[in-house]
């Protein structure tokens, strides 16, 4: 039987008080096993990342996860582009 698993956001808190968003979008990332892995565990942090244009696609800079605990050689960059 499958459990049902209590859904995980990352929020900006600080952000909000630091800008006026005069619209908000909601989008998805392309991760790796790795970082959805370090992610479950809360290894994630906004505080430093940002989002550029870049053609068509939406890119998040600067944003962190960290390595993951139990990764291999694969292991993902922590702060690499994502789209």
């Amino acid at each position: 039987m499958a459990e049902n698993k209590a859904f995980k956001e990352i929020i900006n808190r600080k952000a909000k008080f630091e800008y006026s968003f005069l619209q908000l979008f909601e989008a998805g990332l392309v991760l790796t096993g790795t970082e959805v892995k370090a992610m479950r565990q809360g290894l994630a942090n906004l505080s430093d990342a940002y989002c550029l244009f870049d053609h068509s696609n939406l890119l998040v800079k600067n944003m962190f996860i960290a390595e993951y605990d139990h990764g291999t050689v694969y292991n993902h960059d922590a702060r690499r582009d994502r789209r």
